[in-house]
C-alpha cells in the first residue's frame, strides 16, 4: 500500500501493514538493522523509541550531508567560536542549516518539528498509547518520504567546485563562471557571501598564488553581492570582523573594499555577541527538544542579563522569546515564559518596530506556532498591544495587517495572514 497524501501535503492515510512498507522503501536511507529495530520495536509496543530512533537518524543523515561540505566552512558559517560546541549539533539548529544550505525546505523543517506535537489536538480522544503510535507513522513518512530519499550528491559537489573556483580562477562580476556559481549555489548569494569570508578568515596567505586569487575573487564579487545581503549576512560579517585581528587577511581586504559599500556600525562587543548567540541557540535547543522545557530557564536567565540588544542580533532575541512566551501545544513552563516576558516587556518599542520591519516575515519559528498552537493567539494579541510598534514603519502589508488584527483580537484574520506570510 502506497502513502497517499492529501493536496496539501500534510495528511495522509497510514495502515498498520502500510507501516511496514514505508520502513521497507526505505532502502537508501535505512540499514537491515536499523529496519529490524523500527518494525520489533513498533510491534511491541515501543512507539516512543521508534519516535526518537527516526528522528535521531534524519538529524544524522543531514549532519552527514552539511560536514560532507567541509567541517571547517560550516563551523565558520555558522560563526561559532570553537568546535567544541559546534560538535554537539542539536536537532533545531542541524534544521535549520540543512534548510540554509537547501538540502530541505522551510516547509519540511517545520513538517518535521511538528511531528512531535501532530496529535496533540487530538489527546482527549486518544489514548497516550494511540498517540505514539500515530506519531511514530507520521514521523516515518515526515523523515523518510519528505527528506532522506533525496540525493544531495550535486549540491555537495556544487559548493566544492564553488570553493575550488574561487581560489583558482579569476571571477569578473557577472562573468559566465560568477553566472555559473550563483546558479550552483541554487541562487543563495548569502551562501556565496559566507563561504567567501570563511575562506578569506582561514586562508593560508603563504600559499602565494592560490591566496592572491582568493583575495581578488572576493574584492570582486563582493561589492556586487552586498546589495542582496540580508541582515544576518551582515552580523556574520560582523563576527567575523570583530573576531579576526586587526592585520588578518579579512580584515584587509575589507577595509579595500568598504569604500564601495555602505557599511553599518559593527562595533559590537565580542563577549556579548557569543553570550546573545549561545544563550539563543540553547533556548530553541530545549524549547523544541521533547519534554526538556525546563532546560529553557537557564539560557533565558543569561540572556536577561543582557543589557542591550543590537539590531544586528535581534531575530536571535526575538525568536526564542517570543515561542517560549506562547509555548506550543502541550502548553509552556511558567518560570520561562516570566522570564522570556520580562525580557520582551524591557524592549523599547522602536526595537519591535525594527523587529516587525526588518525580521517577522521571514521568521518561521513564530510565525508557525500562530498557525498551528493553539490558545497562543490571545497571549501574541496582547504582546503586540503591549509593544508599541509604529504602524507607519512597516512596509510589508500582509505584516501591517496581522499586526492591525492582533491589536483588534481578531484571531481569523491573524491566522490568515501568517499563513499568507509563511507560505510567500
Amino acid at each position: 500500500m502506497k502513502i497517499i497524501w492529501n493536496d496539501a501535503r500534510k495528511k495522509c492515510n497510514i495502515t498498520d501493514s502500510s507501516f511496514e512498507e514505508i520502513v521497507e522503501n526505505s532502502n537508501t536511507s535505512l540499514t537491515q538493522d536499523d529496519k529490524d529495530f523500527i518494525l520489533t520495536s513498533f510491534n511491541a509496543g515501543m512507539y516512543n523509541y521508534v519516535v526518537e530512533y527516526v528522528f535521531n537518524k534524519t538529524i544524522k543523515v543531514l549532519q552527514d550531508v552539511i560536514f560532507s561540505i567541509g567541517e571547517d566552512l560550516v563551523i565558520n558559517i555558522t560563526h561559532w567560536i570553537d568546535k567544541s560546541f559546534i560538535s554537539k549539533f542539536f536537532d533545531v539548529f542541524i534544521l535549520r542549516l540543512a534548510t540554509d544550505f537547501d538540502l530541505i525546505t522551510k516547509q519540511e523543517k517545520i513538517k518535521i518539528l511538528q511531528t512531535i506535537e501532530l496529535l496533540q489536538k487530538r489527546k482527549d480522544s486518544m489514548t497516550s498509547q494511540e498517540i505514539d503510535k500515530e506519531r511514530a507513522k507520521y514521523l516515518i513518512i515526515n523523515c523518510f518520504d519528505a527528506i532522506l530519499l533525496k540525493d544531495f550528491e550535486p549540491f555537495t559537489t556544487s559548493i566544492k567546485d564553488t570553493i575550488e573556483a574561487l581560489y583558482t580562477v579569476d571571477i569578473l562580476p557577472y562573468s559566465d563562471i560568477y553566472n555559473d556559481i550563483i546558479e550552483s549555489t541554487n541562487k543563495h548569494k548569502n551562501l556565496l557571501i559566507r563561504i567567501m569570508f570563511s575562506l578569506l578568515r582561514n586562508a593560508n596567505d603563504k600559499d602565494n598564488k592560490r591566496f592572491k586569487v582568493l583575495c581578488q575573487n572576493v574584492k570582486n564579487l563582493f561589492p556586487f553581492l552586498w546589495d542582496n545581503a540580508n541582515l544576518n549576512d551582515k552580523k556574520f560579517i560582523s563576527f567575523y570582523l570583530k573576531t579576526s585581528p586587526a592585520d588578518a587577511p579579512i580584515n584587509k581586504v575589507f577595509n579595500e573594499i568598504s569604500t564601495q559599500i555602505k557599511l553599518q556600525d559593527f562595533n559590537t562587543d565580542l563577549s556579548t555577541v557569543t553570550k546573545i548567540l549561545k544563550s539563543c541557540q540553547d533556548i530553541l535547543s530545549c524549547h523544541y527538544s521533547v519534554n526538556n522545557h525546563r532546560g529553557e530557564v537557564a539560557p533565558l536567565i543569561q540572556l536577561s542579563e543582557v543589557e542591550t540588544f543590537p539590531n544586528l542580533f535581534l531575530r536571535s532575541v526575538m525568536t526564542p522569546c517570543i515561542v517560549t512566551y506562547l509555548g506550543n501545544n502541550n502548553g509552556y513552563y511558567n518560570e520561562s515564559r516570566l522570564t522570556s516576558e520580562e525580557i520582551l516587556s524591557s524592549l523599547p518599542s522602536e526595537k519591535w518596530t525594527y523587529y516587525f520591519k526588518n525580521y517577522f516575515s521571514k521568521d518561521d519559528f513564530v510565525l508557525i506556532n500562530l498557525i498551528t498552537v493553539e490558545g497562543c493567539l490571545k497571549d501574541w494579541c496582547n504582546l503586540v498591544k503591549k509593544s508599541g510598534f509604529d504602524d507607519e514603519d512597516i512596509p510589508n502589508e500582509n505584516v501591517l495587517e496581522l499586526l492591525l488584527a492582533s491589536k483588534k483580537h481578531d484571531y481569523e484574520k491573524v491566522v490568515e495572514y501568517a499563513n499568507k506570510i509563511y507560505y510567500s
